[in-house]
């Protein structure tokens, strides 16, 4: 799908990796997978069956890492989780997270968003880097360039950002589409 570099081609025209034919079928449209975490999960759009919004639509079927099953059976996130984040009390690797609606967790069902951000207490460099999304730009955390949480004039409709070195970004928000809204630019 991608050529090789060809080193001998002048510095200006070198790129990371460089497209020789039409991108994959689903690259051209969102699809259902928009990039994988850095808890190795899949991070899936913000839509649910029907279009509806999946953290509100479905956080019944959450566990409290904010994941849950596809039809097919793929673990995956919808937004931000808790679980990549080494401060977060849920976070184990041999016992699997309870179920939101748990009496444990009624924070997870109640206010998910809030939930999402426990562990990433962290607010310089947005939080950390939180996963890579599909088009190969970084996702960040749920902190702006000001250590703030991300408000929706800190991003643009595809839920991505410039950082200062002008390259793109995507930001984790509390608000829909959560992570990747659609393909920004692409990298350089």
């Amino acid at each position: 799908m991608f050529t090789t570099l060809n080193y001998s081609e002048p510095e200006s025209r070198r790129r990371l990796r460089q497209p020789s034919g039409p991108p994959p079928d689903d690259m051209s449209s969102m699809g259902t997978m928009s990039g994988v975490a850095i808890t190795g999960g899949a991070i899936f759009n913000g839509l649910a069956g029907g279009n509806v919004d999946a953290i509100e639509g479905e956080i019944d079927t959450m566990d409290q890492c904010q994941a849950h099953a596809s039809p097919t059976g793929q673990q995956h996130y919808h937004g931000l989780t808790p679980c990549a984040q080494s401060g977060f009390s849920g976070t184990s690797t041999t016992v699997k997270p309870g179920h939101c609606y748990d009496d444990s967790a009624t924070d997870c069902v109640d206010d998910a968003h809030v939930w999402s951000r426990q562990g990433w207490t962290e607010t310089s460099n947005y939080g950390g880097v939180y996963g890579i999304a599909r088009d190969g730009h970084v996702i960040y955390g749920p902190y702006n360039g000001d250590g703030e949480l991300w408000g929706c004039d800190d991003h643009d409709v595809c839920n991505g950002f410039f950082l200062p070195d002008q390259s793109y970004a995507y930001a984790a928000t509390s608000t829909f589409p959560y992570i990747v809204g659609c393909w920004g630019p692409a990298p350089a």
